[in-house]
């Protein structure tokens, strides 16, 4: 999609469509406040900003620091990390989508750990798609 067409789905039907670690996302309905952020934030970027202008619009989050498994490239599951283990509070989750949640179009909730250790994985899940 050439970058005008891009732009003008976004600004008049809030469809942002773009890839993230080689996986392609489409999101449509954006809000007005997350659509003026991509704009602010690519603004940013394509006048090399050291400090941009918007929040980040995608956001990586990681609902458990622990696994159960012991992947031998996995320093998580080998227990070789130098973060300590923990499960993110679900009060904690909530408190951060409610804090930048309108202004995002992707969440990654995943990093080295295995998600589903936390137990309120599911409701996590179901309030950041709220």
């Amino acid at each position: 999609m050439p970058p005008f067409s891009k732009v003008w789905a976004l600004i008049i039907h809030g469809e942002w469509a773009s890839t993230f670690e080689d996986i392609a996302y489409r999101r449509t309905g954006l809000s007005l406040r997350a659509r003026l952020n991509i704009v602010l934030q690519n603004l940013s970027h394509a006048l090399r900003r050291p400090i941009s202008f918007a929040i980040p619009y995608y956001l990586t989050v990681e609902p458990a620091s622990i696994c159960n498994l012991q992947c031998p490239v996995c320093p998580c599951g080998l227990h070789k990390t130098i973060r300590n283990p923990a499960i993110l509070p679900l009060a904690d989750f909530k408190r951060l989508i409610d804090d930048i949640g309108e202004y995002l179009v992707l969440i990654q909730m995943w990093e080295w750990g295995e998600p589903f250790m936390n137990p309120d994985i599911c409701e996590m899940i179901a309030y950041a798609r709220r």
